[in-house]
């Protein structure tokens, strides 16, 4: 899982930190351009009003917001299944069922016609959170470069000094 690089694998491979976090900024921007239309049609934003009313507004919601919980948010639904899988608890487990809660329900009250759905709010949880995950690893990856300038810096050898000699 993405969520759950590890350090290691980081450092020594600049070029895969690199990869992830375009990922990572892919991910969001995708997510944000599906989750903007979706929060002001919905009517969401005060002093917007409310362009297309249920139910068929929930159908529009539901089609910006699959792939916003599908595909953006994959990362935390594969990383909450491989955490199940090793019977641990992480983030990722935390952020795909707020998603789901909030795009299952609404799936479900879309398809009997209720007037009121969630699609923004599961929308907005991935878009958030993929924003803060691509800031964290910008910051980290900026970290492990600075690192790696420090070490090209200090030559690789020593000499030790043992009763003058």
């Amino acid at each position: 899982s993405h969520a759950h690089h590890d350090h290691a694998a980081m450092m020594s491979d600049p070029g895969m930190a690199k990869q992830m976090e375009k990922d990572m900024a892919r991910r969001f921007w995708i997510a944000l351009a599906f989750t903007i239309p979706l929060v002001i049609l919905t009517g969401h934003i005060p002093g917007i009003p409310m362009m297309i009313h249920p139910p068929f507004a929930n159908w529009v919601a539901l089609v910006l917001a699959t792939p916003v919980v599908l595909w953006c948010g994959s990362i935390f639904l594969n990383g909450s299944v491989q955490a199940l899988s090793r019977r641990k608890l992480d983030m990722s487990v935390l952020i795909a069922t707020g998603v789901l809660a909030a795009y299952l329900s609404s799936v479900y009250l879309t398809i009997i016609g209720y007037p009121s759905a969630y699609f923004d709010a599961a929308a907005m949880l991935v878009t958030f959170v993929l924003f803060g995950h691509w800031m964290e690893m910008k910051s980290r990856s900026g970290t492990s470069d600075a690192l790696r300038a420090l070490f090209d810096l200090v030559p690789p050898q020593a000499r030790v000094l043992r009763n003058g000699a």
